[in-house]
């Protein structure tokens, strides 16, 4: 099922070890800003997106510095010889963090990559850090991006900074205090951002709490932004029950979905008339029908994609694809292993 012109396919999370990298002079350069190839027309991009695809092959660029090889012949994929991880995928980008520390943007379709030191502000090694990428226009012709990263200080605060490859340099450095009445603990999950509007959320986790941290791209502000009251002391992101997601609100916004048994709930965050923003709850969804469930199932949200607006749902069985407005859903495979996936979606032209 089509839900845009767009296409999206998934890449579960995997740790797969590579090869080491060749012998290079190094100067810690930045690299230059990712090009569109030349061979990609969006008809291939539209085609090469599915890890099965023949002509998705990705082999590096011409830099010879960079730590990876060239995949399998026909797979887009990336090999790396120590444990990575994904932050996310953006406009048609992967965002990749691996152990050196350094950041990898990459464009599986045009098989360019970016390769970027951590910002000086940031210390690997006393912080936890999660990051996002995004085109800095989404558009299937803009050639520059920009990477965030945020990172909780441990007892300390909350950070945020952007990188541009326009100018190749880390911007300022902004911060906000960690939750008030949270444990000392707090750290942004693993969970990928969700750009919602000009803001990109992160969730927040402490002992008992739950949060958002909230980066607005066109204010350059951080802030942290208290989840409904249930949700905010929720017993913990890896239980089967009480997970959930941010998400684009029914009607636009920002939205936030929960699941409870085999229950859907539907929450959007509004402003009143004195600027005061508070959750409201939308609709309720019973989800056991629509995705033929028994009663030895359950329900874990194992990925969001933003363009489509669409959830991945995991039944302890088979994967979903699910959307709300309308509701529809698609089954995609069995499988009994529990796994974050993140959606790789890309603009392409229709009819091509």
């Amino acid at each position: 099922t089509t839900y845009s012109p767009r296409s999206s396919s998934v890449s579960p999370r995997s740790r797969p070890p590579y090869p080491a990298p060749p012998p290079s002079a190094s100067d810690g350069a930045a690299s230059p800003p990712i090009q569109p190839s030349p061979a990609a027309s969006a008809s291939t991009t539209a085609a090469t997106l599915h890890s099965s695809a023949a002509s998705a092959e990705v082999f590096p660029s011409s830099a010879s510095n960079l730590p990876w090889a060239p995949p399998t012949p026909g797979r887009l994929s990336l090999q790396f010889k120590s444990h990575v991880r994904v932050l996310g995928c953006r406009h048609g980008l992967v965002l990749i963090l691996d152990q050196t520390p350094q950041l990898l943007v990459w464009d599986p379709v045009t098989c360019q990559q970016h390769l970027l030191a951590y910002s000086p502000e940031f210390d690997p090694d006393n912080s936890l850090i999660n990051g996002a990428v995004l085109r800095s226009a989404a558009g299937a012709g803009d050639v520059h991006f920009q990477v965030v990263l945020v990172a909780s200080e441990y007892e300390k605060k909350l950070l945020a900074c952007v990188y541009s490859s326009e100018t190749g340099v880390w911007g300022t450095l902004f911060s906000t205090p960690m939750p008030s009445g949270n444990s000392l603990h707090t750290r942004v999950c693993l969970e990928h951002a969700v750009l919602v509007g000009d803001s990109l959320y992160w969730i927040l986790a402490g002992t008992t709490l739950f949060n958002l941290l909230e980066f607005d791209l066109k204010t350059e502000s951080l802030a942290v932004i208290p989840l409904p009251a249930d949700k905010s002391y929720d017993a913990g992101l890896n239980s089967p029950e009480g997970r959930f997601t941010v998400m684009r609100a029914e009607g636009g916004g920002l939205g936030l979905l929960s699941v409870s048994g085999f229950t859907a709930q539907l929450w959007k965050r509004k402003t009143d008339f004195d600027d005061v923003a508070s959750w409201g709850m939308g609709r309720t969804v019973e989800l056991d029908e629509l995705l033929s469930m028994d009663s030895k199932d359950y329900l874990d949200i194992e990925g969001y994609a933003e363009d489509n607006n669409l959830v991945f749902l995991w039944t302890g069985r088979s994967l979903f694809t699910v959307k709300f407005e309308p509701l529809q859903c698609k089954k995609l495979f069995d499988t009994n292993n529990r796994r974050c996936y993140y959606p790789f979606e890309t603009v392409y032209a229709a009819g091509t």
